[in-house]
Protein backbone atom coordinates (compact mmCIF):
# COMPACT_ATOMS: atom_id res chain seq x y z
CA UNK A 1 0.00 0.00 0.00
CA UNK A 2 2.77 2.43 0.89
CA UNK A 3 4.62 1.77 -2.30
CA UNK A 4 1.79 2.48 -4.08
CA UNK A 5 0.81 5.46 -2.46
CA UNK A 6 4.65 6.88 -3.28
CA UNK A 7 3.89 5.50 -6.91
CA UNK A 8 0.88 7.82 -7.46
CA UNK A 9 2.34 10.38 -5.16
CA UNK A 10 5.47 10.90 -7.84
CA UNK A 11 3.18 10.55 -10.68
CA UNK A 12 0.93 13.73 -9.60
CA UNK A 13 4.27 15.31 -9.05
CA UNK A 14 5.05 14.44 -12.64
CA UNK A 15 2.35 15.29 -13.73
CA UNK A 16 2.43 19.07 -12.23
CA UNK A 17 5.78 19.54 -13.51
CA UNK A 18 5.00 18.20 -17.01
CA UNK A 19 1.32 20.94 -16.74
CA UNK A 20 3.88 23.45 -15.73
CA UNK A 21 5.75 22.88 -18.75
CA UNK A 22 3.34 22.71 -20.81
CA UNK A 23 1.45 25.98 -19.64
CA UNK A 24 4.77 27.55 -20.52
CA UNK A 25 4.51 26.07 -24.14
CA UNK A 26 1.37 27.15 -24.48
CA UNK A 27 2.22 30.71 -23.36
CA UNK A 28 5.74 31.03 -25.45
CA UNK A 29 2.89 30.08 -28.63
CA UNK A 30 1.74 33.90 -27.52
CA UNK A 31 3.96 36.93 -29.03
CA UNK A 32 5.47 38.11 -25.85
CA UNK A 33 6.07 42.37 -25.07
CA UNK A 34 8.38 42.15 -22.63
CA UNK A 35 11.63 40.37 -21.59
CA UNK A 36 11.12 39.53 -17.96
CA UNK A 37 12.64 36.26 -17.80
CA UNK A 38 15.26 37.54 -19.93
CA UNK A 39 16.20 40.87 -17.78
CA UNK A 40 16.34 38.63 -14.79
CA UNK A 41 18.70 36.58 -16.80
CA UNK A 42 20.85 39.72 -17.41
CA UNK A 43 20.91 41.04 -14.25
CA UNK A 44 22.55 37.34 -12.61
CA UNK A 45 25.37 38.03 -15.57
CA UNK A 46 25.88 41.21 -14.30
CA UNK A 47 26.48 39.60 -10.90
CA UNK A 48 28.70 37.00 -12.66
CA UNK A 49 30.96 39.70 -14.79
CA UNK A 50 33.50 40.88 -12.15
CA UNK A 51 34.38 37.23 -12.05
CA UNK A 52 34.09 36.78 -15.63
CA UNK A 53 36.42 40.22 -16.29
CA UNK A 54 39.42 37.83 -14.00
CA UNK A 55 39.19 34.83 -16.01
CA UNK A 56 38.60 36.58 -19.05
CA UNK A 57 42.56 36.81 -20.07
CA UNK A 58 42.47 33.23 -19.53
CA UNK A 59 39.07 32.26 -21.56
CA UNK A 60 40.29 34.06 -24.23
CA UNK A 61 43.29 32.17 -25.14
CA UNK A 62 40.94 29.42 -26.18
CA UNK A 63 38.27 31.51 -28.11
CA UNK A 64 39.26 31.33 -31.77
CA UNK A 65 38.94 34.02 -34.33
CA UNK A 66 36.04 32.07 -36.03
CA UNK A 67 34.38 31.43 -32.65
CA UNK A 68 34.58 34.99 -31.55
CA UNK A 69 32.85 36.01 -35.31
CA UNK A 70 30.22 33.47 -34.24
CA UNK A 71 29.88 34.65 -30.95
CA UNK A 72 29.53 38.13 -31.52
CA UNK A 73 27.01 37.29 -34.61
CA UNK A 74 24.83 35.74 -31.79
CA UNK A 75 25.28 38.89 -29.53
CA UNK A 76 24.17 41.24 -32.36
CA UNK A 77 20.91 39.50 -33.13
CA UNK A 78 20.31 39.25 -29.51
CA UNK A 79 20.56 43.17 -28.92
CA UNK A 80 23.54 42.53 -26.50
CA UNK A 81 26.53 43.82 -28.61
CA UNK A 82 26.73 47.15 -27.02
CA UNK A 83 26.74 45.17 -23.47
CA UNK A 84 29.27 42.32 -24.19
CA UNK A 85 31.79 41.65 -26.32
CA UNK A 86 32.47 38.37 -27.49
CA UNK A 87 35.64 37.16 -25.10
CA UNK A 88 33.16 38.22 -21.87
CA UNK A 89 30.44 36.16 -22.88
CA UNK A 90 32.94 33.53 -23.47
CA UNK A 91 34.11 33.68 -19.99
CA UNK A 92 30.71 34.16 -18.68
CA UNK A 93 30.19 30.55 -20.08
CA UNK A 94 32.79 29.53 -18.05
CA UNK A 95 31.90 31.24 -15.28
CA UNK A 96 28.31 29.56 -15.06
CA UNK A 97 29.67 26.25 -15.43
CA UNK A 98 32.12 27.02 -12.86
CA UNK A 99 29.10 28.19 -10.46
CA UNK A 100 27.21 25.17 -11.56
CA UNK A 101 29.41 22.37 -10.99
CA UNK A 102 30.85 24.49 -7.81
CA UNK A 103 26.91 24.75 -5.93
CA UNK A 104 26.34 20.89 -7.12
CA UNK A 105 29.69 19.52 -5.58
CA UNK A 106 29.05 21.38 -2.23
CA UNK A 107 25.83 20.33 -1.94
CA UNK A 108 27.11 16.53 -2.70
CA UNK A 109 30.11 17.43 0.23
CA UNK A 110 27.29 18.32 2.22
CA UNK A 111 24.49 15.24 2.44
CA UNK A 112 26.58 12.60 0.64
CA UNK A 113 29.78 13.04 2.33
CA UNK A 114 31.29 12.34 -0.89
CA UNK A 115 31.93 13.69 -4.64
CA UNK A 116 30.08 12.50 -7.62
CA UNK A 117 32.09 13.99 -10.25
CA UNK A 118 30.37 12.23 -13.29
CA UNK A 119 27.71 14.69 -12.17
CA UNK A 120 29.23 17.45 -11.37
CA UNK A 121 30.97 17.39 -14.83
CA UNK A 122 27.28 16.87 -16.25
CA UNK A 123 26.19 20.17 -14.50
CA UNK A 124 28.82 21.84 -15.38
CA UNK A 125 28.54 20.89 -18.82
CA UNK A 126 24.95 22.32 -18.59
CA UNK A 127 25.63 25.17 -17.24
CA UNK A 128 28.38 26.14 -19.83
CA UNK A 129 25.59 26.09 -22.65
CA UNK A 130 22.69 27.20 -20.19
CA UNK A 131 23.93 31.10 -21.56
CA UNK A 132 24.09 29.64 -25.52
CA UNK A 133 20.91 28.33 -25.04
CA UNK A 134 19.41 31.83 -23.34
CA UNK A 135 21.26 33.60 -26.35
CA UNK A 136 19.59 32.11 -28.58
CA UNK A 137 16.21 32.32 -27.57
CA UNK A 138 16.57 36.22 -26.54
CA UNK A 139 17.63 36.21 -30.52
CA UNK A 140 14.18 34.30 -31.42
CA UNK A 141 12.06 36.75 -29.75
CA UNK A 142 13.61 39.58 -30.95
CA UNK A 143 13.63 38.56 -34.26
CA UNK A 144 9.81 37.92 -34.05
CA UNK A 145 9.26 41.36 -32.41
CA UNK A 146 11.09 42.80 -35.48
CA UNK A 147 9.49 40.76 -37.58
CA UNK A 148 5.68 42.19 -36.22
CA UNK A 149 6.73 45.83 -36.43
CA UNK A 150 8.58 45.90 -39.49
CA UNK A 151 5.09 46.03 -41.62
CA UNK A 152 4.09 49.39 -39.79
CA UNK A 153 7.46 50.92 -40.33
CA UNK A 154 7.08 50.27 -43.81
CA UNK A 155 3.82 51.77 -44.15
CA UNK A 156 4.98 54.86 -42.50
CA UNK A 157 7.99 55.44 -44.81
CA UNK A 158 5.31 54.73 -47.80
CA UNK A 159 3.11 57.69 -46.18
CA UNK A 160 5.98 59.96 -45.55
CA UNK A 161 7.14 59.54 -49.32
CA UNK A 162 3.28 60.08 -50.51
CA UNK A 163 3.38 63.02 -48.81
CA UNK A 164 6.11 64.43 -50.58
CA UNK A 165 8.89 63.69 -48.29
CA UNK A 166 12.41 62.17 -50.11
CA UNK A 167 13.51 58.49 -49.21
CA UNK A 168 16.25 59.49 -46.27
CA UNK A 169 13.34 62.28 -44.53
CA UNK A 170 10.65 59.67 -44.96
CA UNK A 171 12.90 57.39 -43.36
CA UNK A 172 13.86 59.51 -40.42
CA UNK A 173 10.20 60.61 -40.12
CA UNK A 174 9.04 56.64 -40.02
CA UNK A 175 11.48 56.07 -37.19
CA UNK A 176 10.73 58.93 -34.85
CA UNK A 177 7.29 58.29 -35.33
CA UNK A 178 7.27 54.56 -35.20
CA UNK A 179 6.90 52.62 -31.74
CA UNK A 180 9.62 51.86 -29.32
CA UNK A 181 11.32 48.35 -29.45
CA UNK A 182 14.20 46.25 -31.20
CA UNK A 183 13.52 47.54 -34.66
CA UNK A 184 13.66 51.43 -33.56
CA UNK A 185 16.45 50.84 -31.85
CA UNK A 186 18.39 49.20 -35.25
CA UNK A 187 17.47 52.31 -37.47
CA UNK A 188 18.39 54.67 -34.54
CA UNK A 189 22.12 53.35 -34.24
CA UNK A 190 22.07 53.38 -38.38
CA UNK A 191 20.71 56.89 -39.13
CA UNK A 192 23.48 57.55 -35.93
CA UNK A 193 26.22 56.19 -37.95
CA UNK A 194 24.51 58.25 -40.85
CA UNK A 195 25.01 61.51 -39.02
CA UNK A 196 28.72 60.21 -38.05
CA UNK A 197 29.88 60.42 -42.06
CA UNK A 198 29.12 56.83 -42.37
CA UNK A 199 27.26 56.09 -46.07
CA UNK A 200 23.47 55.06 -46.23
CA UNK A 201 24.30 52.01 -48.15
CA UNK A 202 27.54 51.10 -45.46
CA UNK A 203 24.58 51.63 -42.55
CA UNK A 204 21.49 49.76 -44.21
CA UNK A 205 23.51 47.27 -45.06
CA UNK A 206 25.25 46.88 -41.71
CA UNK A 207 22.01 47.14 -40.19
CA UNK A 208 20.90 44.05 -42.33
CA UNK A 209 23.90 41.90 -41.44
CA UNK A 210 23.37 42.40 -37.48
CA UNK A 211 19.70 41.30 -37.53
CA UNK A 212 19.64 38.79 -40.22
CA UNK A 213 16.15 38.92 -40.62
CA UNK A 214 15.38 37.84 -44.27
CA UNK A 215 12.46 40.55 -44.49
CA UNK A 216 14.35 43.29 -43.14
CA UNK A 217 16.88 42.38 -45.63
CA UNK A 218 14.28 42.83 -48.76
CA UNK A 219 13.42 46.18 -47.29
CA UNK A 220 16.83 47.38 -46.86
CA UNK A 221 17.68 45.96 -50.46
CA UNK A 222 14.44 47.69 -51.41
CA UNK A 223 15.44 50.93 -49.97
CA UNK A 224 19.05 51.05 -51.56
CA UNK A 225 17.11 50.22 -55.48
CA UNK A 226 14.80 53.15 -54.81
CA UNK A 227 17.71 55.11 -53.81
CA UNK A 228 20.04 53.74 -56.89
CA UNK A 229 17.44 53.35 -59.49
CA UNK A 230 14.46 55.46 -58.55
CA UNK A 231 10.95 53.95 -59.56
CA UNK A 232 7.52 53.86 -57.85
CA UNK A 233 8.56 53.99 -54.64
CA UNK A 234 5.20 53.80 -52.62
CA UNK A 235 3.20 51.23 -54.47
CA UNK A 236 7.15 49.05 -54.10
CA UNK A 237 7.11 49.71 -50.06
CA UNK A 238 3.05 49.26 -49.97
CA UNK A 239 3.62 45.71 -51.95
CA UNK A 240 6.26 44.51 -49.46
CA UNK A 241 4.60 45.82 -46.10
CA UNK A 242 1.25 43.43 -47.77
CA UNK A 243 4.02 40.61 -48.35
CA UNK A 244 4.83 40.85 -44.79
CA UNK A 245 1.32 40.73 -43.11
CA UNK A 246 0.57 37.83 -45.63
CA UNK A 247 3.97 36.05 -44.71
CA UNK A 248 2.94 36.51 -40.70
CA UNK A 249 -0.28 35.06 -41.04
CA UNK A 250 1.04 32.20 -43.07
CA UNK A 251 3.54 31.95 -40.10
CA UNK A 252 0.89 32.01 -37.55
CA UNK A 253 -1.58 29.61 -39.44
CA UNK A 254 1.02 27.10 -39.90
CA UNK A 255 2.27 27.54 -35.97
CA UNK A 256 -1.15 27.33 -35.11
CA UNK A 257 -1.00 23.55 -36.74
CA UNK A 258 1.46 22.38 -35.09
CA UNK A 259 0.63 22.84 -31.93
CA UNK A 260 -1.37 19.92 -31.27
CA UNK A 261 1.43 17.70 -32.33
CA UNK A 262 4.22 19.57 -30.46
CA UNK A 263 1.20 19.11 -27.13
CA UNK A 264 1.08 15.37 -27.82
CA UNK A 265 4.22 13.98 -26.13
CA UNK A 266 4.19 16.45 -23.10
CA UNK A 267 0.19 14.90 -22.95
CA UNK A 268 1.92 11.51 -22.79
CA UNK A 269 4.72 11.23 -20.92
CA UNK A 270 3.10 13.75 -18.00
CA UNK A 271 -0.55 14.47 -17.82
CA UNK A 272 -2.02 10.69 -18.29
CA UNK A 273 0.01 8.91 -16.48
CA UNK A 274 -0.80 11.25 -13.21
CA UNK A 275 -4.23 11.22 -14.59
CA UNK A 276 -4.82 7.41 -14.93
CA UNK A 277 -3.05 6.84 -11.36
CA UNK A 278 -5.28 9.00 -9.44
CA UNK A 279 -8.09 7.38 -10.95
CA UNK A 280 -7.07 3.53 -10.79
CA UNK A 281 -5.85 4.06 -7.01
CA UNK A 282 -8.71 3.48 -5.59
CA UNK A 283 -9.82 0.62 -7.80
CA UNK A 284 -6.21 -1.48 -7.27
CA UNK A 285 -5.76 -0.38 -3.43
CA UNK A 286 -9.26 -2.26 -2.86
CA UNK A 287 -7.92 -5.20 -5.17
CA UNK A 288 -4.63 -5.32 -2.94
CA UNK A 289 -6.30 -5.22 0.63
CA UNK A 290 -8.91 -8.05 -0.31
CA UNK A 291 -5.72 -9.70 -1.43
CA UNK A 292 -6.87 -10.60 -4.80
CA UNK A 293 -3.53 -9.00 -6.70
CA UNK A 294 -0.85 -11.31 -4.98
Amino acid sequence: MDILLVAVLGFCAISAVGSLFLLRALVGLAPTKSFGQADRAVLLWRLLRPAARVIEPITALTLTQDGERRVGERLARAGMSHDLSASEFWSMQACTALACGAVLGAIEFVFLGELEWCSIAFVAVAGFFWPRLWLRQRARQRLGRIRRQLPFLIDLVAMSVESGLPIGAALVQAVDRSPGGPLRDEFLRALGELKAGRSREESLTALSDRVAQPALTQFVLALLAIQRDGGSVVHLLKTIAEQQRTDRLVRAEHQAMQAPVKLMLPLVLFIFPGTFAILLYPVVARVIAQGGLW
